[in-house]
């Protein structure tokens, strides 16, 4: 049984993608491996604050079919660079309990990561997760909000380790999400806060149409320059705050939050997040995807994930989608906003002849690739999350009508997420516009993916990708051919 301290997983996974039938050994070997982790390791792995993806990583494998070899070794060679956890202050764990100042003083710090670990282990055995949750992420309280504003800080890693401590639900790994929050810096803080302010009289549009508009912005799609160490922080908040905020304010959704508006709208995130971490490729050179970008559809599965929840409140739900999606278009400005090449995923894999092959995987082949993968989990994680878009997205996709012209069967791997809510957003006709990604594009974009992080490919990402320096060091495409994406 799963406990606030003790992992425990079974072959009867509540995981929202997974393959029909998970192995035993393997289910065993995941809960050993992540017992371990949470004893024996810190939640970063340098004084930079680089995140230890152990977590995620064996959930991932593990949901994808990964045998209990593969996952050993995928630990192995992952646990061999994380740092001990740092000492728990007994006392501050005492005092965090009933003083909110002790809390605050206490938070945005890494040294205190096992000082509030201790703290929600607590917490968490003697309450549910729910109840847990509801206090400290979805209440309204000034603690709540901030901690709900840290859960996106650090390129969302506190928010998918968030997303597998409920997917799969495991107090002790929400406990190691929620610290991992707590020690996170503050810099979205004010970001979220004027967003919100700015919202209450910006007019409503599109995640699609926001891209378009940002690329078209000379102030925001050049904010950032190559140098900035945090892009986000450094380039887009710094030198074009205001003008950010009144893009992303311009996502937002209108009560009453009904579970079909919500689902839609979350659609539409997680289908933004594809598109433009998709479509940012810079031919001739070979396809990679955006290293920074690729978080933005790695956490999106979890906007699912959280919307399946009955114990989270509708408002709740609807301020997850709108502070993802508002993070996300940030992050694209981030990386100079590049062009989207639609075609490069609708025609891949493209012949020598550049084009379209017929060649098209199915899930079954990707998710066992990606199980396989010697890295540190984004891959799979990648894999996972687009398997789930091409699930909450197929409802939507012909105008926004959930049963026109889908194929997508709700099977062993996941399920559908949402209902229909007409072809309508927020009082205005979106249609198709909104759904860039869908039917098979979903796994031609997995297959690119796939393809990308081969060794013979080069580095695996490559990192702000608007940049034309992000690509000096990649090669070009064999008998390329203008037809295919330019």
């Amino acid at each position: 049984m799963a406990t606030a301290s003790k992992i425990s997983l079974s072959t009867d996974v509540p995981a929202i993608v997974h393959v029909e039938t998970l192995d035993r050994d393997a289910t065993d070997t995941t809960s050993s491996l992540l017992n371990h982790n949470h004893t024996l390791h810190d939640i970063v792995f340098d004084a930079v604050g680089r995140h230890n993806h152990i977590v995620h990583h064996i959930l991932a494998s593990f949901a994808l079919g990964a045998d209990a070899e593969t996952l050993q070794k995928q630990y192995d060679q992952n646990a061999s660079y994380q740092r001990p956890p740092p000492p728990a202050d007994d006392d501050v764990v005492n005092a965090l309990g009933g003083n909110s100042k002790v809390f605050f003083d206490t938070m945005a710090k890494p040294e205190n990561y096992s000082t509030f670990l201790a703290f929600f282990t607590r917490k968490l055995s003697s309450a549910s997760i729910p109840d847990v949750l509801n206090e400290y992420v979805f209440d309204e309280t000034q603690l709540a909000t901030t901690i709900f504003n840290r859960f996106f800080a650090g390129y969302y890693h506190p928010l998918i380790h968030l997303g597998y401590g409920v997917e799969f639900n495991q107090p002790a790994i929400v406990a190691e999400a929620l610290a991992q929050a707590c020690v996170h810096s503050t810099y979205l803080d004010a970001f979220f806060e004027l967003t919100a302010a700015a919202a209450k009289t910006a007019t409503p549009d599109t995640m699609v149409n926001l891209l378009d508009k940002i690329r078209e912005d000379p102030i925001v799609s050049t904010a950032a320059h190559w140098e900035d160490g945090q892009k986000v922080r450094d380039g887009v908040l710094a030198r074009a705050k205001y003008e950010m905020i009144a893009y992303a304010a311009q996502w937002r959704l209108s009560a009453p939050y009904t579970q079909e508006s919500l689902e839609e709208a979350a659609a539409e995130v997680i289908n933004a997040d594809a598109y433009f971490t998709g479509a940012a490729q810079h031919p001739p050179k070979v396809v990679k995807m955006d290293f920074f970008y690729m978080h933005a559809v790695n956490s999106s599965i979890f906007l699912s994930v959280f919307l399946a929840q009955e114990w989270i409140a509708p408002p709740a739900k609807a301020k997850l989608v709108e502070w993802k999606g508002r993070l996300d278009l940030a992050l694209y400005a981030s990386r100079r906003a590049p062009r989207l090449l639609l075609d490069e995923i609708a025609n891949y894999p493209a012949n020598d002849n550049g084009r379209e092959a017929s060649l098209l995987l199915c899930w079954d082949d990707m998710f066992a690739a990606a199980s396989r993968f010697m890295d540190d989990g984004h891959t799979a994680k990648f894999i996972r999350a687009l398997a789930n878009g091409e699930r909450a997205c197929a409802p939507y996709e012909n105008n926004g009508s959930k049963h026109a012209g889908s194929s997508v069967e709700d099977g062993g791997h996941g399920h559908v997420n949402g209902h229909a809510n007409g072809d309508k957003l927020n009082g205005e006709n979106k249609h198709d516009d909104r759904w860039k990604i869908k039917g098979d594009m979903w796994r031609r974009l997995a297959m690119m993916v796939l393809d990308s992080v081969q060794p013979e490919k080069g580095e695996r990402w490559a990192r702000s990708v608007g940049f034309d320096e992000a690509w000096n060091d990649f090669g070009f495409r064999k008998n390329y051919s203008s037809k295919n994406g330019a």
